[in-house]
């Protein structure tokens, strides 16, 4: 499709889009029907835009070719259909996806031009627009399109034919004022209107002083007659508007959209004769509707009167935007104090109750025009509205006066008659915020300018630079309409009540105690913060809450001319600290401002190492927020002192390695002067750090540097071999050994060498480099007497280490430690998953297996107290060098431990062992089944009976049962029915208390002889008897 082809099918096709948009449909949900490539043609403001203007444009120019710019209009409507059309194409990138698209607006189409009469156009458009998805290679299935032709071209050439002879009987139109009231209604409304909001529209009179709503009826205007309202309407616009019903309500509308078209752009300035042109007939047409909107308000004695007036709703949602539209159109509501027929309060509270019932939040008159930027009116009737005793000062919900909110709007004549109708300049909102904080924080220079001094302004109605010359001819016109009042304001100046303007303190603290000069300071505003010097009632070295001053506030924020610009001042301190001690080059180091940071440094006087509270200076932050710019420029700086020390001790050089960073840390080193080893307030330097870290590449660039310290210790006697390995840092371990200069076996403060620490936090790694230089001392002792070897064998996979290790002479396997009198194998059978590490240290090493601990227990003793069942099993296998009954200084067995722990699988595998005694007692004369009783466990107290070697009622010392200490009585019951069960079900058996066999067969006995084969020999964890085997592997 050719690009003019293109621009002639917008140009007129399109326009059937804009009529179905206008059009009112019996069909529900019609503008929503258009989806997808709709939607992107439609529905976006710039295309929707785009569309009206060239349907509007085509009315204008094909239909009325008497207007002087029809040529115009239509060059520029062929021209923004051209944009159009390159938009559409760039949506079409995707042929499969346009496909869909496309066949989903053919679709949407047609279903609107079914409900909107529109087929014939709509038919037309879419036979011209399938060529462009041909020519993008996009295909479209086949379509069964309407082949009725509806009734569209007719109605147009009705509507002009109607129109012609309207315009024919101009001159004869003896009602050409109710015409023209009506038309404007219709052309100005905002939504379509009910017949009963139009016989209302009709009645109203703003000349007229009506009382109260019911002496609206009673006048001879008022038609109540809907058939007599139908015939009045169809009279009156000459058969151009026509009534259409609903289900739900009753509409007046014109009967084609070109009828409206007319109207707006020629029409309502033909009928009217105080309109010089199409634009001022709408913006008077919108003056008229919102003053008939407030005399809405003005006739109600009551909210109680609403549902006696049907305009109401309307005139409540629209008065504000009929205003808007007017001032948009170079004309304003000068007459808005008479219509609202102040001072009466009656009209202000059925505005307010109109505005509480469409609105969220209790607003006013003055907030709701600004909502709406009706600035030129407000201006205009400020005084007046003062006058009358509106609250110039009232606030909306977030706290705002109108003062702020033109403030922060921009809106300077404003602001200027408001603060010269006595509005309080420092009044703050929610926020704490005053209009000129907010002038300062926004750059309103001319608003901030009014704020101070504020000036007089003249309000013409027309203006030179807002309309053209035949607009301010009209104000020359002799003669008044009907409803204008002969008391209205005059045009030429605002008259100025003898009001006392309160003063402004353009230095007054807000908000976070910043004054408007540190709120300029911190936005950048210049031009702001350049008049309020220049008031010479501000100070420049004001602090906030944070003890910011405006020179601090712009350094923090990086505006550096205004940081040049204060520096500038005698009166300025340049280095003004914060609550925190940071100076204005602190805050611009900290967040990085590099322009900021040279402006400073270059300014007499600014203090190059200021130390904030914390003892920090600006090179600190710079390093701190890791900023390479700002650190070059103040490490370039003369007088920066690099060898400065924070508060808690440490130094610059060392907090930078401990931070990682690498080309500050090499650039620091370089700097003459500076001192490589110095220590921080644990003792430790750089090398120190960067062992601990790991960060391998600052400790090879400082061991580049032959005055570097590499075996010093810190405050607790660690080096940074040992801190590395105790970090398992192998590979700082190792390059640390390469050097020479380390001692491994140098001893902290606590006696640790590094092998032991390495050990100690299960870096076994880092021990196997340690223990490869062949230079370890394995006979070291901590200072609770613990060796190396007992360390490593708790360490997990250092099987391999701990052989290696017992092969030095100077490895003690059996070394006790000197708190506890823990073995190395003792300390095996505490860890978890120790039973390879056990094997090692008896096979390999020899370990003493009966050798005890100070409480006189053995490593059985521990691991079965530890529920370590693999290591139980470990060191029972060997069974000739175990004592498996070896009491502690308790008397306590192993068994006992366990069953007291409430280790079931180590008390199964004790208790099957042989050579076990069962019913052993401590020293208190309690059993193993004593204990299980004690403690509540059921199923070792099962798998303890189904030994039938126990004493099924033991007593201790005292004579007392295990149940005589039990509080729990259901556990103490379910407990003593347990053991009566096994008590009945032995004593049926008639055994014997001799040594009990576990598996008969092995021993020689055959399954005849065993007949107690119904008693099960097991428990599981769960408490009930189940199978367990003696290999410590559950079946």
């Amino acid at each position: 499709m050719s690009r003019d082809s293109f621009t002639d099918l917008l140009s007129a096709a399109i326009l059937s889009i804009d009529d179905i948009l206008d059009q009112d449909t019996d069909t529900e949900g019609s503008r929503e029907s258009l989806p997808t490539l709709g939607e992107a043609i439609v529905r976006l403001p710039t295309i929707r835009d785009t569309l009206r203007a060239i349907g509007k444009a085509q009315h204008v120019a094909v239909g009325y070719s008497q207007l002087p710019d029809a040529n115009a209009a239509l060059s520029n409507c062929k021209a923004r259909a051209e944009v159009l059309r390159d938009i559409i194409l760039s949506q079409a990138g995707n042929p499969e996806e346009t496909s869909g698209r496309l066949e989903r607006y053919w679709n949407s189409i047609k279903h609107v031009a079914k409900s909107n009469r529109a087929g014939a156009l709509v038919q037309a458009m879419i036979d011209d627009i399938k060529p462009l998805a041909d020519s993008r290679n996009v295909t479209i299935p086949p379509r069964k399109y309407p082949k009725k032709t509806v009734r569209w071209n007719d109605a147009e050439e009705e509507a002009r034919t109607r129109l012609e002879h309207f315009r024919s009987h101009l001159d004869e139109f003896e009602t050409k004022p109710a015409s023209l009231k009506l038309l404007q209604w219709l052309c100005c409304s905002l939504r379509p209107l009910s017949l009963d909001e139009l016989r209302w529209a009709l009645a109203l009179d703003t000349s007229s002083r009506e009382e109260s709503v019911k002496d609206v009826p009673r006048k001879m205007g008022f038609i109540r007659n809907d058939h007599a309202l139908e015939r009045r309407i169809e009279t009156l616009s000459y058969g151009l508007v026509e009534i259409k019903r609903h289900e739900k309500n009753t509409v007046a509308q014109f009967i084609h959209p070109s009828v409206s078209d007319y109207f707006k752009y020629l029409g309502l300035a033909q009928l009217d004769a105080h309109a010089s042109s199409p634009a001022m007939a709408l913006a008077r047409a919108h003056r008229r509707l919102a003053r008939e909107c407030i005399h809405c308000f003005s006739i109600m004695a009551s909210p109680e009167d609403i549902p006696e007036l049907p305009l109401y709703s309307y005139a409540s949602m629209y008065w504000a935007v009929h205003i808007k539209e007017t001032e948009e159109r170079g004309l304003w509501l000068d007459t808005i104090v008479e219509d609202l027929k102040l001072p009466s309060s009656k009209t202000f509270e059925i505005l307010t109750h109109g505005l509480r019932r469409y609105k969220n939040g209790q607003l006013d008159i003055l907030h709701t025009l600004m909502e709406r930027r009706i600035i030129r009116t407000i201006s205009l009737a400020l005084p007046s509205l003062v006058e009358h005793g509106v609250d110039i000062d009232v606030r909306d919900e977030l706290g705002r006066t109108p003062l702020a909110l033109a403030a922060r709007s921009g809106h300077d004549e404003l602001v200027s008659a408001l603060r010269l109708s006595g509005a309080d300049p420092d009044i703050c909102d929610g926020l704490g915020v005053s209009p000129l904080g907010h002038a300062a924080k926004l750059g309103k220079e001319t608003v901030l300018a009014d704020l101070i001094d504020p000036r007089p302004p003249l309000h013409p109605v027309w203006s030179e630079r807002d309309c053209p010359p035949e607009k301010q001819q009209e104000e020359e016109i002799k003669g008044e309409e009907e409803e204008e009042s002969p008391s209205q304001l005059p045009h030429n100046c605002l008259p100025r009540p003898p009001v006392e303007i309160p003063q402004i303190d353009p230095d007054r603290a807000e908000g976070s105690s910043r004054t408007p000069l540190s709120v300029a300071a911190s936005c950048g505003n210049v031009k702001i913060l350049k008049r309020l010097l220049g008031t010479g009632r501000v100070d420049p070295n004001a602090r906030d809450v944070n003890g910011e001053s405006p020179l601090s506030l712009a350094a923090q924020n990086g505006h550096a001319d205004i940081v040049s610009l204060l520096l500038g001042l005698d009166v300025v301190d340049p280095n003004a600290r914060d609550i925190f001690g940071r100076t204005p080059l602190a805050l611009a180091a900290k967040y990085g401002h590099t322009s900021a940071v040279s402006i400073l440094i270059g300014s007499e006087g600014v203090d190059l190492n200021g130390r904030d509270s914390r003892g920090r200076t600006p090179l600190w932050e710079a390093i701190r927020e890791n900023s390479p710019e700002v650190f070059h420029v103040l490490v370039q700086a003369n007088g920066v002192d690099v060898n400065v020390v924070d508060g808690e001790g440490e130094p610059l050089l060392v907090y930078a390695a401990r931070a990682n960073r690498h080309r500050m840390v090499r650039q620091l080193l370089e700097i003459d002067g500076i001192d490589k080893n110095k220590q921080d307030g644990q003792g430790r330097s750089t090398v120190h750090n960067a062992a601990k870290s790991g960060d391998i590449a600052t400790l090879d660039h400082l061991l580049c540097h032959p005055d570097i310290a590499v075996d010093d210790e810190d405050s607790f006697g660690k080096t940074p071999l040992m801190l590395a390995a105790s970090r398992g840092e192998v590979k700082v371990v190792e390059r640390l050994l390469e050097t020479g200069e380390v001692d491994v076996n140098r001893l902290d403060h606590e006696d640790q060498t590094a092998i032991t620490l390495a050990l100690r936090c299960g870096n076994v790694i880092a021990a196997r480099a340690l223990f490869d230089t062949g230079q370890v001392d394995l006979s070291s002792r901590t200072d609770d007497g613990s060796t190396p070897l007992a360390h490593a064998v708790r360490c997990k996979g250092a099987e391999d280490l701990v052989r290696e290790m017992m092969m030095d002479p100077a490895c003690h396997v059996d070394a006790a430690d000197f708190s506890h009198g823990w073995t190395p194998l003792i300390h095996a059978a505490t860890t978890r998953d120790s039973a390879l590490m056990v094997s090692t240290l008896v096979d390999s090493g020899g370990a003493n297996l009966r050798q005890t601990d100070i409480h006189m227990r053995t490593p059985l003793s521990w691991a079965a107290s530890n529920g370590h069942k693999e290591t139980v099993l470990s060191l029972l296998a060997r069974c000739d060098n175990v004592e498996v009954n070896r009491p502690d200084f308790l008397g306590r067995t192993p068994l006992s431990w366990a069953v007291s722990t409430g280790n079931m699988e180590a008390a199964f595998c004790l208790a099957n062992h042989q050579g076990v005694d069962i019913d052993g007692k401590d020293v208190m004369g309690r059993s193993p089944l004593f204990w299980a009783i004690y403690c509540g466990q059921v199923g070792i107290a099962e798998l303890l009976l189904s030994t039938r070697r126990v004493d099924v009622c033991p007593r201790d010392q005292n004579g007392l049962t295990p149940f005589d200490l039990i509080d729990d009585l259901e556990l103490r019951s379910t407990l003593e029915k347990t053991v009566m069960d096994w008590e009945d079900r032995i004593d049926g058996l008639c055994f014997s208390r001799e040594p009990w066999i576990p598996y008969p067969s092995e021993h020689g006995v055959g399954d005849d002889e065993f007949d107690g084969a119904d008693v099960e020999t097991s428990v599981d964890n769960g408490g009930s008897i189940s199978e367990l085997n003696l290999d410590g592997n559950d079946k």
